[in-house]
């Protein structure tokens, strides 16, 4: 504290004996000390670039004592600290200070103390920790009056503030129901998306200031997303309860439907109708009827439903799948047993071709349709089974999309074994995730189809799924469509189309990827469980013994990605190791080049990102470190003994799984079929034949 600090100056004005003053020793010998260092550098520093903020903030002191003492202690009475700190900064703003510094604020009280210590008493009278100051010189009498006087006063301000609140809910209830929207009879998709929600700004405006207790709303965009997203519900929620109902914005559509496709329990949609949060039920099966008697007047009888998401002359994929609702009857007959079926068309950017303009529906309170006339499916005459056509052997692997995907999960064990303690790389889908985080990723357009009400199990309903599947390529108007099933449709619906192959050549009938991934995690289990797969796994506590039967056969899908996963790494991991000793005999004179690389992957370990991962795999060195590894790699599979081979096919097989994910995930139709080339084979091998 140096000795021009104005806070001495405020305490040494009056008379320090006189006033009791006390002191510490080594206070007192800190001060009189002239010692460079014995100035505070934080408040030498603040006086040396603040003059001017020194001497507005005295003057500042000097006009408040001056109020003070012509105004508060000339007419006692008692008032807020809040209101002279208030007046304090006024006058510094008088004097050209835009922002005052915290020292200030930290020091107003003792200012206030060492000027009027005989004079005021600073208390606080709330228990808030909010004080006020007290004149001494105050009489009884006058603060009874100012007592009395504050009591009419917060009991008028009551009165008024209770007015207040009920203008307000009057405005705002005005503003809601004066407010025209025009909705359309079934709602149509656009009127329910989050840019059709209709709330009045008088209402924003109020939602802002009761949320953050600012002032001035400044628009949803430049509000925060928590606050922006709770003015937006809260607000659809008071329009839909002021209107009585009338106008139902989007929330109150939505959510009940979303409820009820997850859980499908009625009860739970009424709760939320009673609390206000959505349409009642009955109102949900109006839509619902309204919106199916649409549908019908515009499809002709021999043209499939489709949704109006679903856009002509755009390449659609179509998948069916068996959707059984095994219902609890008396004797097990009479269950639901439906094949259900979805349209996926990439999302266009662009102009659309004009849809068809929907028929107009009358509003009424019907929430059923008279029965249509539902033919049962055709039954269809197996007959003599036909085999496929001979083919000539056609090479679709490509060894650069088979080495750029080897290059990536390489990476990521090489990147993980930077960490020291705990891993800060994430495991191989978080890792391809964040190296992609460049990429834009955009939804597709899912539409559902109309249900057959049939079992799957029969060959008469895939005959009638193929045939609905060339329906909607023409009504689309597309010369191909690309037909999903699972591994159980799929091989009955091969059989039909080698049967008819003029009728079905434009069907392009594809297995689907889970169901294939399985397929090939049998595959890898029949060859390595009774190899010490089993073991390893269950010894490391990886899978549960009770859990590791369905691993090995391919019927858990979650559990055998991760578990081959771990494998996958600890096998690299260990070739790694044996790598290290492998440079050190063969390629010496390669060694600083593999350390140094191994060091510059610690910035990606640091960053993982798009950028960085781009970077290093551009450099000279990682192809250098690659070729060399690629031979480690050779020399395991063929010149280590039967054993490392045995093991290394394990390595391959799972490169060839992860392959087919990444595939399938990033969208890379080539290294799709090449990984599909590489799995064909063992499925022979192993008697995986559909």
């Amino acid at each position: 504290m140096g000795k021009n600090d104005p806070r001495i100056l405020a305490i040494v004005t009056r008379e320090l004996v006189a006033a009791e003053a006390c002191y510490h020793k080594s206070c007192y010998r800190d001060y009189t000390r002239n010692i460079q260092g014995a100035v505070s550098n934080g408040d030498k520093k603040e006086e040396d670039e603040c003059p001017e903020y020194t001497n507005a903030e005295s003057q500042a002191y000097e006009n408040l004592f001056t109020y003070i003492e012509t105004r508060l202690l000339q007419n006692p009475r008692i008032v807020r600290m809040v209101e002279l700190y208030t007046l304090f900064t006024s006058f510094l703003k008088s004097k050209g200070v835009t922002e005052i510094k915290e020292s200030t604020r930290t020091h107003f009280r003792r200012k206030l103390e060492g000027e009027f210590r005989d004079t005021l008493n600073f208390e606080d009278l709330s228990g808030n920790k909010r004080d006020f100051v007290i004149p001494r010189s105050l009489s009884r009498l006058n603060l009874a009056k100012q007592v009395m006087e504050s009591c009419d006063c917060s009991t008028s301000s009551t009165i008024s503030s209770t007015e207040e609140i009920w203008k307000t809910a009057l405005h705002l209830r005005e503003t809601i129901k004066s407010q025209e929207i025009k909705a359309s009879w079934p709602p149509q998709p656009c009127e329910l998306t989050e840019n059709a929600v209709t709330i009045p700004d008088d209402l924003k405006e109020f939602l802002f200031t009761l949320l953050t207790g600012n002032t001035g709303f400044p628009g949803l965009q430049s509000c925060s997303e928590k606050v922006s997203r709770l003015i937006t519900l809260f607000g659809q929620d008071l329009v839909f309860g002021a209107s009585g109902g009338r106008q139902k914005p989007p929330k109150h559509i939505l959510l009940p439907y979303a409820i009820k496709s997850l859980t499908n329990n009625v009860e739970l949609i009424h709760i939320l109708n009673r609390c206000g949060h959505g349409i009642a039920y009955s109102q949900l099966e109006e839509i619902n009827t309204a919106l199916c008697l649409q549908k019908l007047a515009v499809t002709s009888r021999n043209e499939v439903p489709l949704p109006d998401n679903i856009r002509p002359f755009i390449n659609t994929t179509l998948a069916w799948d068996n959707i059984d609702r095994l219902e609890e009857t008396l004797s097990g007959e009479g269950t639901s047993h439906r094949v259900n079926g979805i349209a996926v068309q990439a999302n266009q950017f662009g102009p659309h071709p004009q849809s068809v303009s929907a028929p107009i529906i009358m509003k009424s309170k019907r929430r059923s349709i008279e029965t249509v006339d539902d033919e049962p499916v055709p039954v269809y005459n197996v007959g003599e089974r036909c085999g496929p056509l001979s083919r000539g052997y056609v090479e679709v692997k490509l060894n650069q999309i088979m080495e750029r995907a080897w290059k990536k999960n390489l990476l990521w064990i090489l990147v993980r074994l930077h960490a020291s303690e705990k891993q800060s790389v994430p495991r191989w889908t978080g890792f391809n995730i964040l190296v992609r985080n460049d990429h834009e990723v955009v939804k597709d357009n899912v539409g559902y189809l109309p249900t057959i009400n049939a079992p799957a199990t029969n060959m008469s309903t895939v005959y009638e799924v193929l045939t609905r599947s060339l329906q909607i390529k023409d009504t689309l108007n597309l010369q191909t469509i690309v037909v999903v099933f699972d591994q159980a449709l799929y091989a009955k619906a091969t059989e039909i189309k080698w049967k008819h192959r003029e009728q079905f050549k434009d069907l392009v009938l594809r297995m689907g990827v889970f169901h294939t991934i399985c397929t090939f995690l049998s595959v890898i289990g029949k060859r390595f469980q009774d190899a010490g797969l089993r073991d390893v796994i269950i010894e490391s506590g990886v899978i549960a013994e009770g859990s590791v039967s369905g691993i090995l056969e391919g019927r858990r899908y979650n559990r055998a990605i991760r578990c081959h996963k771990l494998m996958f790494e600890a096998l690299n991991r260990l070739a790694l190791i044996g790598f290290n000793s492998w440079i050190d005999e063969h390629h010496k004179d390669k060694k600083p080049i593999v350390d140094e690389f191994f060091k510059g992957l610690k910035a990606l370990y640091n960053k993982t990102c798009e950028q960085e991962f781009k970077a290093t795999v551009a450099s000279p060195s990682f192809e250098e470190v690659l070729r060399l590894f690629g031979s480690y790699m050779h020399y395991l599979r063929h010149g280590n003994g039967k054993l490392s081979k045995f093991w290394m096919s394990y390595v391959d097989m799972v490169e060839t799984l992860l392959g087919l994910l990444r595939g399938s995930r990033e969208g890379d139709w080539e290294l799709h079929l090449s990984s599909i080339s590489e799995i064909v084979p063992w499925c022979f091998a192993y008697d995986n034949l559909n």
